[in-house]
This record gives structure tokens, sequence and C-alpha cells, in this order.
């Protein structure tokens, strides 16, 4: 549908419905944003995320042994028992 057909059947002029097309353009353009600083961003934040789960689950799945068993694989006599 032309642009003047729909200006027509909405009772206003052509230049009006461009300017109202224009500006929800702009403004649907400000809502959006370019996009590639914030995807950046937001994939070096989930990179990050990743990084300290794996230290966190890595963190949390390490068992320590007793003291005696310390000094058992060792194998220094020197040590005290």
């Amino acid at each position: 549908m032309s642009k003047q057909k729909v200006a027509r059947e909405l009772g206003i002029g052509a230049n009006l419905l461009t300017r109202w097309r224009r500006e929800a353009e702009a403004q649907a353009a400000a809502l959006i944003g370019t996009g590639t600083a914030r995807d950046d961003a937001l994939a070096k934040l989930k990179r990050e995320l990743a990084r300290m789960k794996k230290e966190r689950n890595f963190c949390s799945k390490r068992q320590r042994s007793p003291p005696r068993s310390r000094i058992e694989v060792s194998g220094d006599p020197a040590l005290p028992q």
C-alpha cells in the first residue's frame, strides 16, 4: 500500500505520515541500539561467569585429606607423625 493511499485513508497529509514513520524508526533504534558494545559486554560477562562456576565447582569437589594421610603420602620421615 502506498504512502499516499494510507495517508488519504487516515485523513492526514503524506508529509505528516512520513514524519511519524521517521520518528517511530528513531525511537525503535534508540530502544534497540546498535548492540555491538552491549553484546560484547554480555559475552564477556558470560565467559567470566562460566570461568567462576568452573573454579567454584573445582574447589567444592576438592576433597581435603586428613592430616595423617598427608604425611603418609609425602613419605618424608622427617615430618612428624
